[in-house]
């Protein structure tokens, strides 16, 4: 048995479920988990969402009231939450990384781009979600400046990214030398909507998140953590990130 003191949830035998309000539905809705990880298995019932696709939703909600009319660029869309923010956005925008395909062409229906090397003009958005991204780009350093390349003055990335609490410092895990991958640690993946074998992990980060990304871009990042049991967001790893452009 696993008991979370703080908001009185129990989990025996892997099975755990709760009543209460999904962000991304917008509606009453029950909550299931049938595995103890509840960051991969805490479902809602109605939309199928996971806690940090809840958690997204209603950072974005709380923080930008009128994103629906904002101009939305979202790498690799994946799950409820992107199909709330293309539902909804009145422009929203996303593409994925296809190997061999180049940057800013279309493939299969879709728009290829590298957040490592994005093709949009400057000051093209006025916000950026990326979900679970920036754990997989070998030059994060370099992606975190192309995303503030591309939005407007005021503009906010908005992104979820695991960041462990051990690390003082980020430590990188993989790194390309000569056009080849080299790691640096255990390999490690995790899912990718649009490659079976999943995506390498390049980057554990740590404490020293928002030090990078404002020795990179100037710009202040700021981290919200929910965690209610009404909404469904318990679980580890739950901060969105809020990197707004000055």
């Amino acid at each position: 048995m696993i008991v979370y003191p703080s908001c009185a949830i129990t989990v025996s035998d892997f099975y755990y479920e709760h009543y209460g309000f999904c962000p991304i539905c917008q509606a009453p809705t029950r909550f299931v988990a049938r595995h103890a990880w509840f960051r991969d298995h805490y479902h809602c019932d109605a939309c199928g969402s996971l806690p940090r696709q809840r958690a997204l939703i209603q950072v974005i909600g709380q923080v930008f009231a009128d994103w629906r009319q904002m101009d939305i660029f979202e790498p690799s869309p994946s799950g409820p939450a992107s199909e709330r923010l293309k539902r909804d956005s009145s422009h929203y925008v996303s593409s994925y990384c296809f190997a061999g395909i180049a940057p800013g062409t279309m493939h299969d229906g879709f728009r290829c781009e590298d957040v490592e090397r994005l093709t949009f003009p400057d000051a093209s958005f006025d916000l950026v979600v990326t979900q679970e991204v920036f754990e997989h780009v070998f030059d994060y350093r370099r992606g975190f400046r192309e995303v503030m390349r591309v939005l407007r003055r005021g503009g906010a990335h908005v992104f979820t990214t695991p960041k462990y609490s051990h690390l003082r410092r980020s430590e990188d895990r993989a790194t390309r030398r000569d056009g080849r991958v080299v790691h640096l640690h255990d390999p490690e993946y995790h899912g990718n909507p649009i490659d079976e074998g999943g995506s390498l992990v390049t980057v554990h980060y740590g404490d020293d998140l928002p030090e990078i990304i404002w020795h990179e871009t100037h710009c202040p990042t700021t981290a919200y953590v929910i965690r209610e049991s009404r909404t469904g967001t318990i679980a580890d790893f739950m901060d969105v990130f809020v990197t707004r452009k000055l």
